[in-house]
């Protein structure tokens, strides 16, 4: 293979696994045709400058300089690191929209309440990713919670807001667009310059900005969803109360970290 040749394939894979970060890529995944990718990583693996994370027959590989960086369980055992984009929205039926699945129900009830089979009638998540969901209206005061003897019930917000003038949920999009895009993006970079890599804690972000925690953490789920940020795990064994404060839960795993994509 012309040298020339060789050495463009190996930065072009460099450079793209400094862009996914700890996320890192299947063989699969890296540029470069057949022949160049092949002989390119074999050179990389060598001397040292990316590693495979994965298996032989799955593979996943990041900077070497990465590597640190993976949670020790996963680098120990080679799981293959996945992020928020492969769990929560290649699957069929995601907590986004378990979501809306239950909040179509409450608001179009005849009922005012409703036990949680009727609230998530049609839910084909995991009961997790359902409890989930619920958790995350609640949290977001959209949905109340009510307790008759041992049965617990749930209160659309919707549903009395003409008899409480006073309680007006704040609309996410428009919490969002106050928040701003930028204000959010330059905080992150300049978060990203002072430690010298692009995954930031979610927690180090929020302090920043000095923004409401959960406005943050929605912005950060749509930025997902489009493909423009990708959240990781961090490492929760070393992290205090107020890093795993700042965690977005998904599908059972908490989400400390942020990576926008340029």
């Amino acid at each position: 293979m012309i040298p020339d040749l060789l050495a463009t394939c190996k930065q072009g894979i460099i450079e793209k696994l400094r862009e996914v970060g700890i996320s890192g890529l299947p063989k699969s995944k890296l540029p470069g045709t057949s022949k160049s990718k092949l002989q390119a990583v074999e050179e990389l693996e060598k001397s040292q400058v990316i590693v495979n994370i994965g298996t032989t027959k799955s593979s996943r590989y990041i900077l070497k300089e990465f590597e640190k960086l993976v949670p020790e369980k996963a680098a120990r055992k080679k799981i293959i690191k996945k992020t928020v984009s492969a769990e929560l929205f290649d699957k069929p039926e995601s907590i986004i929209d378990i979501i809306d699945i239950i909040e179509k129900n409450a608001i179009a009830a005849s009922s005012d309440i409703l036990t949680q089979k009727e609230l998530t009638k049609g839910c084909k998540g995991s009961a997790a990713d359902v409890e989930e969901a619920i958790r995350q209206l609640s949290e977001s005061h959209k949905l109340l919670k009510l307790k008759s003897s041992k049965t617990i019930y749930f209160l659309h917000i919707s549903k009395i807001q003409s008899l409480m003038p006073s309680v007006q949920p704040v609309s996410e999009n428009k919490a969002i667009s106050e928040l701003n895009r930028e204000r959010i993006l330059g905080a992150y970079r300049k978060i990203s310059e002072r430690i010298r890599f692009p995954d930031v804690e979610i927690y180090a972000l929020q302090q920043e900005i000095g923004c409401d925690m959960e406005t943050l953490k929605a912005f950060l789920l749509e930025e997902s969803r489009k493909g423009n940020a990708v959240l990781s795990y961090g490492d929760w064994s070393l992290s205090d109360e107020n890093i795993r404060s700042a965690a977005i839960h998904i599908r059972g795993k908490a989400h400390l970290l942020v990576h926008f994509k340029h």
